[in-house]
């Protein structure tokens, strides 16, 4: 076989991984290189793949294939799968009073037999190169066998990430258990992050958005959920998401997507009640805020209290009629003194803080607490009176009658 063959067979075998072809596309295209049958089977000696539909004069060939086990005498009857096994490269055999003679290469993951491979020359006799074109045979099956490893485990995950967000595994002792079959390493503060777009999207583009957050996101856990991708994000510190914000906001603007994220948790008996939060916290954010794209639920908490309660009471009402006032004053005056009652008091009264944040002097921000005193006809520096404020103005914000 000359070069441009062994280029074009190197072709099909990578078409193959791409493309997560089975183990018996693989051997169909080693026949086709090798001019030879080739057989597969795993470490317990069962057959896992073969060439199909050629005549040999091999009677264990077809008893093989025909029990779908290698027989007991044939693997006991001399050392050539051991020879295999300790081999780090395929060895060639000459079968005793069978009359021909075979290749046989061990497939080891993480240092663990998992299967052999097998060709016996019933069709042309061996080569030096035969050697060489077994061990590329063997070097793609390896790469299957891990491709393979790899996607259970991935689906292993998923499944236990559905099964605790569908709820139907709460018991504590049996989640540890699955988890530490898996792997999973929690570090105490735990969080779910939800990610959603706008629109819909298919099903391979959420699987790349889960694997573009498991890779900015150390120890994330993903899985898709009712068209979310719902990842689980264990950190030492409770710094989620302050220490991820930077790359998950460029992220979500690149794709037009948002986020929510859950409170801290430290048992994942809870976590489909943080999953309804972290959706929470982007419905909420959307409406409050749809420029940020990235909402903790803790930000809308007073929110989600507020949308509660609207079932029940009038919300407008519970408000003082002085802040329909002063947002009338705001109307004709274009002074913006609710935002700056608002600032004034969520950094605490403290004047020059307030001011920077305005970007105003100080002189004109005590100028305009006065005048705000004087359109409330309220002392805001009461702690009451203050704290009620801010409730009012959260609560305007909400029913949209402020932004």
């Amino acid at each position: 076989m000359d070069e441009n063959e062994k280029l074009l067979y190197s072709s099909r075998f990578l078409q193959a991984l791409i493309s997560s072809k089975g183990v018996q596309e693989i051997i169909d295209i080693g026949f086709g290189l090798l001019g030879n049958p080739v057989m597969l089977i795993d470490n317990d000696f069962k057959l896992i793949a073969y060439t199909h539909d050629i005549k040999v004069d091999d009677p264990e060939w077809y008893r093989t294939k025909n029990s779908d086990y290698l027989a007991i005498e044939v693997i006991t009857s001399n050392d050539k799968f051991l020879q295999a096994r300790k081999s780090d490269r395929p060895i060639r055999y000459k079968e005793k009073n069978r009359g021909f003679e075979a290749i046989y290469a061990s497939i080891l993951l993480d240092k663990k037999l998992v299967a052999y491979l097998v060709t016996p020359d019933h069709m042309r006799r061996f080569t030096d190169d035969d050697l060489e074109v077994v061990e590329l045979i063997r070097n793609v099956l390896t790469l299957h066998f891990q491709k393979s490893k790899l996607r259970t485990l991935n689906q292993m995950n998923k499944s236990l990430f559905i099964d605790l967000l569908e709820g139907r595994i709460t018991d504590g002792e049996s989640i540890e258990t699955r988890c530490r079959r898996l792997k999973w390493v929690l570090h105490g503060n735990n969080y779910v992050l939800a990610i959603k777009n706008s629109r819909n999207i298919d099903e391979s583009m959420l699987e790349h958005i889960g694997e573009s957050v498991q890779r900015l996101i150390p120890d994330c856990k993903y899985a898709i959920y009712r068209d979310v991708v719902v990842a689980l994000v264990t950190r030492k510190k409770k710094d989620f998401p302050q220490s991820c914000y930077e790359a998950l906001m460029v992220f979500l603007r690149k794709h037009n997507l948002y986020a929510g994220v859950s409170n801290c948790f430290s048992s994942l008996e809870s976590i489909n009640r943080q999953y309804s939060l972290s959706l929470l916290a982007i419905e909420l954010g959307i409406k409050a805020a749809p420029e940020k794209l990235l909402y903790p639920y803790g930000d809308y908490m007073f929110y989600h209290l507020l949308s509660i309660s609207s079932d029940h009471i009038n919300l407008h009402s519970v408000c003082p009629e002085a802040l329909f006032s002063l947002m009338k004053y705001d109307e004709s005056s274009k002074e913006d003194l609710v935002n700056c009652l608002s600032e004034y008091l969520r950094n605490d009264k403290n004047l020059q803080k307030t001011a920077n944040v305005l970007g105003i002097h100080r002189n004109t921000l005590t100028y305009r607490i006065k005048k705000i005193a004087g359109i409330l006809e309220a002392d805001i520096e009461d702690k009451d009176t203050a704290f009620n404020l801010s409730l009012a103005i959260e609560i305007v914000r909400y029913i949209g009658l402020y932004s």
